[in-house]
């Protein structure tokens, strides 16, 4: 669990006491200096969103002091405000933490990363194609891209290790780069696979009380922003790690015993639940209720998995946070800002009247711009609630326009947007810079590469 207290002790006082003051002033004095409705509401969220991006205070933290700023400035009603701890987002980050949790505690993680190096023992490419396509095959079981990475890490450094490749080496570098990568960027078109789809999901059934579709979600963007970008991030980790070594002799692999009863449990539930969200279309249960069934089916005594107490360990900041950026998006449509931020919006990005491919290409950038400051989860955040005036300024529809925020936040320039990759680099001996490069490279190919051949994917799909 990251802590709250991220800064030395007197700056956090300093800000605190800086924060709890203005907040205090504009209460109690907002009716004597007339600062409006919107003026507050524009306040909190610009300051809710700095605390997200910058990283001052945890992110939970940030959510509780959002929900209680604007409950005490009566910004909107409770039930709006704190529309997102009833959001179906909410629910699959939680049981995409279960079932983090019961993939390690079973051992299923230790015997994934044995048969691994097994599989790619041969070849230096094979074992960094192999990581990133294992990395990608989690992301289909599961749902938290946070979970996946710290599970991953420790498999992928056990995986170079019995390649014989020392820990800090550029081959073991490369090896768990490409899975932490490969789990973490193409896994923005699944959609329970990240809180920014979740946080879209959430977002999008709260403001036009309909759900998103597994299924429908999948067809739309693993084609492109899943398969062809995972294809695009193993040829360039292929081309920045090809000096790595091969194993100076063959790794000694033992054979892997029987599976636990405990193993074959949990595979049978994330096979289950693998198909019921790949069939949602046809029994339309949200994949969060799936995944809330599977989670439950991992605590239970006697069929779990996990143990009694399970649920005292599981680190609840995730779940603060996504329901904190579904509930800042429901505030920004509730107040109005939408509107007015959408006008001046029209007013300096360049549209075509005609809509087409230019005025998607400027969605896109736009959605990827906003990702810069408001951190990736904020993307959906700040645009979704702008949809319909999005797409009356584009003339675009809505479905495209959805998707060009998919496509912002699916293009990753800098690791601090996106939360598990900060914890990645605190795990592994990667550095900032080192990653960065990949993800600004990973930038510049999903611009000219895969941001044109979206628009005709979609465009074909959509007919």
């Amino acid at each position: 669990m990251s802590n709250v207290l991220r800064l030395p002790e007197y700056k956090f006082h300093l800000i605190a006491s800086v924060a709890l003051s203005v907040g205090a002033m504009l209460y109690y004095l907002s009716p004597d200096i007339e600062l409006g409705h919107e003026a507050k509401t524009s306040a909190l969220v610009i300051a809710t969103l700095v605390l997200w991006s910058s990283g001052l205070i945890s992110e939970a933290l940030t959510t509780l002091i959002f929900f209680s700023a604007a409950v005490l400035l009566r910004l909107a009603p409770p039930e709006i405000i704190l529309s997102g701890l009833g959001s179906s987002a909410f629910w699959m980050i939680f049981s995409g933490l279960i079932l983090g949790a019961a993939i390690k505690s079973s051992g299923l993680s230790a015997r994934i990363a044995g048969q691994l190096a097994r599989l790619l023992a041969r070849g230096r490419i094979g074992t960094v194609a192999g990581s990133s396509l294992f990395g990608l095959f989690l992301a289909f079981l599961m749902p938290s891209a946070m979970g996946r990475v710290v599970l991953i890490v420790p498999i992928l450094q056990d995986l170079a290790a019995r390649l014989g490749l020392p820990p800090a080496s550029k081959g073991s570098r490369g090896i768990v780069l490409a899975g932490i990568l490969g789990t973490a960027l193409p896994s923005t078109a699944i959609l329970p696979s990240n809180i920014p789809n979740n946080v879209l999901a959430g977002l999008y059934e709260n403001l036009f009380q309909q759900q998103l579709s597994y299924s429908n979600y999948l067809l739309l963007h693993f084609p492109v922003l899943g398969a062809v970008k995972a294809g695009l991030l193993i040829a360039l980790l292929v081309l920045c790690y090809r000096e790595s070594a091969r194993p100076a002799s063959a790794p000694s692999l033992t054979e892997p015993g029987p599976l636990a009863p405990s193993e074959r449990r949990l595979i049978l539930y994330l096979v289950v639940a693998t198909l019921l969200w790949l069939t949602d279309g046809v029994h339309h249960i949200s994949p969060a209720w799936v995944g809330l069934v599977a989670a439950i089916a991992c605590l239970l005594p006697g069929i779990g998995i996990l143990p009694g107490k399970a649920l005292q360990s599981i680190n609840p900041e995730p779940l603060f946070y996504v329901s904190g950026v579904v509930g800042l998006g429901a505030l920004i449509s509730y107040s109005g800002l939408g509107h007015h931020l959408s006008e001046w919006l029209q007013a300096h990005i360049p549209m075509s009247p005609q809509g087409g491919f230019r005025n998607f290409m400027s969605l896109c950038g736009l959605s990827t711009l906003v990702g810069i400051f408001t951190t990736l989860p904020g993307v959906p955040a700040v645009l979704t609630p702008l949809t319909a005036q999005f797409a009356e300024m584009s003339a675009l529809p809505q479905s495209l326009v959805l998707a060009s925020q998919v496509v912002g936040f699916s293009t990753l320039l800098f690791p601090y947007q996106a939360p598990p990759l900060v914890a990645a680099l605190q795990l592994t001996s990667i550095s900032r810079w080192e990653m960065t490069r990949v993800c600004l490279m990973m930038a510049t190919w999903s611009l000219f590469v895969l941001w044109p051949l979206d628009y005709v994917w979609l465009s074909i799909v959509q007919k």
